[in-house]
């Protein structure tokens, strides 16, 4: 998508690389990614210990599974990929300073 989008500000005349909204949009991308990368490497241990008591036939105790679903970290690391995703949309439909 990034590169489909750097192409379409290169060919089309209105618009330029260094144009703030782009930029922007870049910004928020990595941003996004980034968080988002780290929200799933969060929510990934709750899998990891799954696999391995089921690998194992034992069961965890009580909550374990689910406190390693609800980790401050990785519901933060979303929220914030999520919010970028959305001024990501915003950016792109209405171009702040285009």
């Amino acid at each position: 998508t990034v590169i489909f989008g750097l192409w379409l500000a290169i060919s089309i005349d209105d618009y330029a690389v260094w144009d703030g909204w782009i930029l922007g949009a870049l910004v928020l991308w990595a941003i996004g990614a980034g968080t988002g990368m780290r929200a799933g490497t969060a929510y990934g241990k709750a899998l990891t210990r799954a696999e391995e008591l089921q690998a194992s036939v034992q069961e965890g105790g009580p909550g374990e599974l689910r406190a390693l679903n609800r980790s401050p970290a990785g519901l933060r690391m979303h929220i914030l990929s999520s919010i970028a995703v959305v001024l990501i949309l915003i950016d792109m439909i209405w171009k702040p300073g285009a």
